[in-house]
This record gives structure tokens, C-alpha cells and sequence, in this order.
């Protein structure tokens, strides 16, 4: 098969990975490219439509629903480190500036939006997803489009601030969903961007089974190189790095490990993050089983895993890049 890199356009390119997807209908195996000149990964081919209706159902992160309890003490206690963590995106995103307007995309129930607000913020959604979109607006008030970036209406150079968490890696075309949202910015303003890192030490040990693979559902990984390339190209300046994540380190760094061992690929994060039915889980009769080894390989093997993470994130190779760039030009 022949690729072309869907960030830098060579022709050199690499098999990094092939086999089927995680919860896809489609029977067609993908298969995972490295860009040899950017380094960028790209999967082939993107699901089409109705596939990728298929792998965001209605229900996909059933916890998402703003004031419902969680089911299970395992999401429960998610839920908890999630909140000891919220305001780290804030952080990552610097006090209000100009007249306070922030753009989120993929704002998926609009938690961070409220706290956003909080912390004196006046926040649209973009969210493509009906119900996620229906429950940020229930929950807290958020005006969320509900439509994919490219075809809003927003006003060119009216927001001071755009952030995207944990959502390029899913979008068909980068370039352009990162060229709509630097024209939305006004001039000095910030973009926020957070994704996996393909050139991470946890990507490279675990491949297929590290928690942020999650293809077809993740169809670009970036490298901190490339990313901070195609930004300079759109006309941004690198202002800030970082490469832990509070959110993420920790329980990615041990669901990957589990992934290694389990028979059921992201057996406790479906469990606690999606909260799955046991029947949804209890495939071919070793839920339980999975359920045991989660729990005693998690306490067992857990911090071993996390201290590789935390070492990773301090030679700036953790499973998670987030920088802040600032628009220079009109």
C-alpha cells in the first residue's frame, strides 16, 4: 500500500502499525503510517461517515452527562481524580485576556467551559456530537454549534483565546481545522492545543496496546517537532510546553500496562470512563477474570508504571504534549 504524509506531503513513509480497530464495525484492518521526513503518523483509511457514527454513539461516554452519578466505584473514583485535575486546563491556558471570549472545540459536555467562566472566560462550544452538545447547554448554559468548526458561522478575529483538547487527533483534515481557528483568533491571541505524543516513551514500548492509541477513533499523531511546525506555518509562536498531564499521565500509564495482560483491550477504562454493562464487557465469559487482573495488576505493576511515565514527562517524552502558541499576524 502507498501513502502519502497527510501533514508534510512526502511520499516517504513508513508501516508503523496494522491490524483491525478498537469497537469498529468495519471488518477492513487500518494500518498506521510514520511520515519518515516529519515524523507525523496518519491511519489509513479514515472511517467514512457512517462508520464514525459508529464509534461516537449517543452513548460512547455515558459518565459525560453533567449531574448524573456515577455508576460503579471505579468510575466514581475517576470522577474524582478528574475533578482534582480540572484546573489544570486552565492553568495551561492563562488568565482572560481582552474581552474574555474563548472558542473550545470539541467541547464535549462543557465542563471545561464552566469552569472556564468561572475563572471570568465568556465560552462558545463547537461540539459535533447531538447529545454531548444538548447536555453542555442543560448542565451549564453553554452556547455550543453543533457542527464540525469549518462550517460555523463565527465572526473572523473575534475570539481571544481557542483551545482544542484531546481533539485534533481525530479531525480529517489538520491543516485546515487549525487554519479556521487561527482566522477566529484576534491578533495576540492564543490557541491551546493538547494531543497524544507519537514521539512519546510510552507510545514506542506499548504501540498498539498504549491507552492513547485508540485507532480508528485517533487518526493523526503528532510529534511535539511537527506540531510546533505546522503552528509557525500558520502564522503562531511557540509561547509555553509542557509534557505532563496530570489528567492523563497516571491512569493512562497504567491502562496501558493492563492492556498488555488483559484479554480485553481497555477493559477498566470502559468500565470506569464509559461505563459499559458487564454484558458489554464480559466478552466470551472473562469479564470477571479481566476484572481481577485489573485490579491486582494495577496495584501491583501501577506505580511502577507511573513513575516510567512521570520520568518520561521530565525528558519531555510523556504520553501527552500541550503547547500554547500566541497569533503574531492579521
Amino acid at each position: 500500500m502507498t501513502a502519502q504524509c497527510r501533514l508534510c506531503g512526502s511520499l516517504v513513509v513508513r508501516r508503523w502499525w496494522h491490524g483491525p480497530g478498537l469497537d469498529t464495525p468495519d471488518p477492513e484492518p487500518f494500518t498506521l503510517f510514520r511520515c519518515a521526513a516529519c515524523g507525523f503518523g496518519f491511519v489509513v483509511p479514515v472511517p467514512e461517515t457512517v462508520t464514525a457514527h459508529a464509534l461516537y454513539p449517543e452513548t460512547f461516554y455515558r459518565r459525560a452527562e453533567a449531574g448524573r452519578s456515577p455508576r460503579n466505584m471505579f468510575s466514581r473514583a475517576l470522577a474524582r481524580y478528574e475533578a482534582l485535575t480540572a484546573e489544570e486546563r486552565l492553568r495551561w491556558l492563562g488568565p482572560p485576556t481582552g474581552d474574555h471570549r474563548l472558542l473550545d472545540v470539541g467541547c464535549g459536555n462543557g465542563a471545561f467551559l464552566h469552569g472556564a467562566a468561572r475563572a471570568g472566560w465568556k465560552g462558545v462550544g463547537v461540539e459535533p456530537s447531538g447529545r454531548s452538545a444538548e447536555v453542555a447547554h442543560a448542565a451549564y448554559g453553554v452556547r455550543v454549534h453543533y457542527e464540525p468548526l469549518e462550517r460555523t458561522r463565527l465572526e473572523p478575529r473575534s475570539f481571544e483565546a481557542v483551545t482544542f483538547w484531546h481533539v485534533l487527533e481525530h479531525v480529517a483534515d489538520v491543516r485546515g481545522t487549525l487554519r479556521t481557528a487561527t482566522a477566529l483568533l484576534r491578533q495576540g491571541g492564543k490557541l491551546v492545543v493538547s494531543v497524544p505524543n507519537f514521539a512519546g516513551w510510552e507510545c514506542r514500548l506499548y504501540r498498539g496496546h498504549w491507552a492513547l492509541f485508540d485507532v480508528p477513533r485517533h487518526v493523526n499523531f503528532f510529534t511535539p517537532s511537527n506540531l510546533r511546525t505546522l503552528l509557525r506555518e500558520l502564522g503562531l509562536a511557540i509561547e509555553a510546553e509542557w509534557y505532563f498531564s496530570r489528567e492523563f499521565n497516571a491512569p493512562i500509564a497504567v491502562q496501558s500496562l493492563l492492556n498488555l495482560i488483559c484479554s480485553e483491550p481497555m477493559f477498566l477504562y470502559n468500565l470506569a470512563k464509559r461505563e459499559y454493562s458487564w454484558n458489554g464487557l464480559n466478552r466470551e465469559g472473562h469479564g470477571l477474570r479481566n476484572l481481577v487482573v485489573s485490579v491486582v495488576a494495577g496495584a501491583l505493576l501501577g506505580p511502577a508504571a507511573v513513575a516510567l511515565s512521570v520520568l518520561a514527562s521530565a525528558v519531555r517524552k510523556g504520553s501527552v504534549y500541550t503547547v500554547r502558541a500566541r497569533k503574531n499576524s492579521p
